[in-house]
């Protein structure tokens, strides 16, 4: 049995990245009124975030950047972008945009720029 102590640091990433798809992209609250129903464009917005977390973390680990290092620095923006399901609205897109400015800063910082 292999756990994920012993992936490389890209593949604890992409670990990270999926349990993050999962949470914000795949599930949804039926019982919820924003979460019930989700635009395409809402749908789009919130791929394009984790998207972007992925590119920009994987670039910081070809680096030499730890997986832990970038998922301790922006954990709190991941469930951030998880609960953009249940806090940002169909007709509130431009909600995402000052969530997509924190996390490009981020990772800014953790890169050392």
């Amino acid at each position: 049995m292999v756990g994920p102590e012993s992936l490389s640091e890209k593949d604890k990433f992409v670990l990270e990245i999926a349990r993050l798809v999962k949470e914000a992209i795949l599930k949804q609250n039926a019982y919820d009124d924003v979460d019930a129903f989700s635009s395409p464009s809402k749908q789009f917005r919130m791929l394009k975030l984790v998207h972007a977390a992925y590119e920009q973390g994987i670039k910081l680990i070809e680096k030499g950047v730890s997986s832990k290092k970038i998922i301790d620095s922006i954990g709190d923006l991941f469930s951030e972008i998880i609960r953009t399901r249940y806090t940002i609205r169909n007709n509130e897109l431009n909600k995402f945009d000052e969530l997509e400015k924190k996390l490009n800063e981020a990772f800014k910082k953790i890169g050392g720029e």
